[in-house]
């Protein structure tokens, strides 16, 4: 079972380099599984690369603004943030009359699209940017909050600060879900974060808890975890509050990575057991949670494990005098074996930690 989506058809694996793989699928219907030079990529860059495709370029899609952004091109005009500055708008008309820096050997739009390299190397820079700025104006306190049926998370906030930038990801976390800004096709930000949660975005964060439930050592598959998360502190605690969600468990035993603000209170609940966690600022952090002590066997004892006496031929009557007396002890003895069902409570295990 997979936490992650498929994107067309195809699902990716849910670390980082996956993430980066759905997102050039969805962005181009590229499929980086393949060679660049296979047909499905080549068709796909001739179609995507065309001037009528509002001069957004290669793979994932970028425009001049997310490659300046990521120090690959630069224009002739000063910084500004001013919409109605030369600068603003030249940086988002994307008809690419700049500069190229020569940042990692790339001199021209010819070179930045010749194969993926390039590519990745400007996704994983505007990636960890995002990632920044989600973190540095506090967007990452609504980590785990859902809003319209739709959970926010890691990745989801950073594909969809890649559609419509940071600043229209900051307006639908603030407005609760309500202000959901789509691009020029029509895709929401809530559709991408829909489409690309959960994946584990690794260094955009140094923060992380991994937790894998088992049961005698051994993972365990489909069982729910409760997690609750809290932090008071926070910003936007007004709007926030106490988050709790429910995951299941894959064939590995394991949850989707978790992500909240540094100092967040976890609650983490399985099969009544509990354990608190506080997110680390800037570590990650490793729990297994080891049901074995919540499992408990009944079994009926149908007949007293007493043994019974051997009959002895030719007895004296001595021996029969002595047999009564057995016998009689034997009877006593069963009636001090109560209940008749026991139930055996197994107490091998716990939570553990590894930093």
């Amino acid at each position: 079972m997979s936490f992650v989506k498929p994107v067309n058809r195809v699902t990716y694996p849910s670390d980082r380099q996956g993430f980066f793989y759905a997102l050039s699928s969805r962005e181009t219907s590229s499929d980086l599984n393949q060679p660049d030079n296979s047909p499905i990529n080549i068709k796909r860059q001739e179609v995507h690369n065309q001037p009528g495709n509002r001069g957004y370029i290669g793979y994932f899609q970028v425009g001049e603004s997310a490659l300046y952004d990521a120090g690959f091109f630069t224009i002739p005009y000063k910084f500004s943030t001013d919409k109605k500055s030369s600068f603003q708008k030249a940086i988002t008309n994307n008809d690419w009359v700049g500069s190229w820096t020569g940042k990692d050997g790339v001199n021209s739009k010819a070179d930045y699209l010749r194969g993926r390299r390039h590519q990745l190397t400007a996704i994983n820079i505007l990636v960890n940017k995002n990632c920044g700025y989600i973190r540095n104006d506090n967007v990452n306190e609504f980590y785990g909050k859902k809003m319209n049926g739709v959970e926010l998370t890691e990745s989801g906030c950073i594909a969809a600060s890649h559609l419509v930038g940071f600043g229209s990801l900051k307006k639908y976390a603030l407005s609760n879900g309500k202000t959901n800004i789509k691009d020029g096709n029509n895709t929401s930000v809530q559709d991408y974060m829909d489409l690309l949660n959960y994946y584990d975005m690794e260094s955009c964060c140094n923060r992380k808890i991994y937790l894998t439930v088992k049961d005698n050592n051994s993972p365990v598959s489909g069982i729910a975890v409760q997690v609750e998360s809290e932090y008071k502190a926070g910003k936007y605690y007004s709007k926030v509050g106490k988050i709790k969600n429910t995951y299941t468990t894959n064939e590995d035993g394991k949850i989707p990575v978790i992500v909240r603000h540094p100092g967040a209170v976890i609650k983490v609940t399985v099969n009544g057991k509990t354990q608190t966690i506080i997110q680390k600022a800037d570590r990650t952090q490793n729990y297994t949670i080891d049901i074995t002590d919540s499992i408990k066997a009944t079994g009926r004892l149908d007949k007293s494990d007493t043994p019974q006496p051997r009959p002895v031929p030719n007895k004296s009557p001595q021996d029969q005098r002595n047999e009564l007396k057995s016998e009689s002890s034997v009877q006593s003895a069963n009636k001090e074996l109560t209940p008749a069902v026991k139930s055996v409570h197994i107490n091998l295990g716990d939570f553990s930690y590894a930093a």
